[in-house]
């Protein structure tokens, strides 16, 4: 799967789309990592992100913030 993002401020986070938000509560939550490409003009990153703690991560957000 493919998203386009945003960056916060200074690179502070990746803002990403509503729809993202089903993965993150689902499939991500049995995903080990996922691969992040970030491309600006000419320049590119890549990088792993680990997904360790997302579920309870995840599930202390959805108890503790507003909907």
């Amino acid at each position: 799967m493919t998203f386009e993002a945003s960056m916060a401020a200074a690179g502070a986070a990746v803002l990403l789309p509503d729809e993202v938000s089903a993965f993150a509560g689902g499939k991500w939550q049995t995903t080990p990592s996922l691969t992040v490409l970030v491309k600006e003009t000419d320049s590119e990153i890549k990088g792993v992100v680990a997904l360790n703690g997302l579920r309870e991560a995840y599930n202390s957000l959805l108890a503790n913030c507003g909907q």
